[in-house]
């Protein structure tokens, strides 16, 4: 699925790449996530504070949807753990507010001492399925969040209170755009900042494992147009990199792949 600037959401068939379904937000989309662990459901957080929840087999209606609890707090990010029960909703507010998804969507607790500045990514870790068997994905209680304030927290979920689940504190020093886990067990975590750099972590510690810098970019660009070659001016033209968009791990590789 895909977000447009207008509020809408469109699903497309992945094989012949037509729409399948367009849906209608009241408000500016932030954050479009799956649960893999539910081929059919697709979630939107938006800008007036609702989180909403889809079932791509049904036309123009939404099977669920929260709202943050606060007059005035968007919801800028959105991930779907224990298995499709649990959403985790990072705020604006500097606040990751906790519902459960299998009734009425009632607030089951908020983080609010982590971090002091707008949540831009929250995300739940997933264990991918082995190559080559029909075994579907599944998530676990250890989330990450990242924000403005540049830094990444990982916490365990399962814990009742925020001060006990916080395992570790990234401090990425650049406000942080995108973040997730990566590796044959997500055990990495990765993330992209506004400078436009990527850093690798293991979840376990906050040693930054690899730095790709703000010259990230020049160097990809220079690569690109070696393979390219000096003497097809037209696509020379494309060969420039400007922003990092996000991460893939490509379980069947195994290779973290950039966007």
């Amino acid at each position: 699925g895909c977000a447009l600037s207008n509020g809408e959401i469109q699903t497309y068939d992945q094989t012949k790449l037509h729409a399948l379904q367009t849906y209608h937000q009241d408000s500016l989309v932030t954050d479009l996530v799956r649960d893999v662990t539910n081929p059919y459901s697709l979630i939107a957080s938006s800008a007036d504070g609702t989180v909403t929840i889809y079932d791509i087999r049904q036309a123009n209606t939404a099977a669920l949807q929260v709202k943050l609890p606060r007059l005035g707090e968007e919801a800028l990010s959105v991930s779907i753990g224990f298995n499709g029960t649990i959403a985790a909703v990072g705020s604006n507010k500097a606040k990751i507010h906790f519902f459960d998804l299998r009734g009425t969507g009632g607030v089951l607790g908020t983080y609010n001492q982590s971090h002091t500045n707008e949540i831009t990514r929250v995300r739940f870790q997933t264990i991918p399925s082995s190559p080559g068997t029909m075994m579907m994905a599944s998530t676990t209680p250890i989330l990450v969040s990242a924000a403005e304030d540049g830094l990444a927290c990982v916490y365990d979920t399962s814990q009742i209170t925020e001060e006990a689940a916080i395992q570790n504190v990234l401090d990425v020093q650049s406000p942080v755009r995108e973040i997730g886990f990566f590796g044959p067990q997500s055990e990495g975590i990765y993330c992209l900042t506004g400078s436009e750099s990527l850093q690798l972590y293991h979840k376990d510690d906050s040693v930054c494992r690899r730095d790709f810098g703000p010259d990230m970019r020049q160097y990809l660009s220079q690569i690109l147009t070696e393979q390219v070659g000096h003497h097809d001016a037209h696509r020379q033209s494309m060969t420039n990199i400007d922003y990092l968009v996000d991460c893939h791990w490509d379980q069947d590789r195994q290779a973290l792949q950039l966007l």
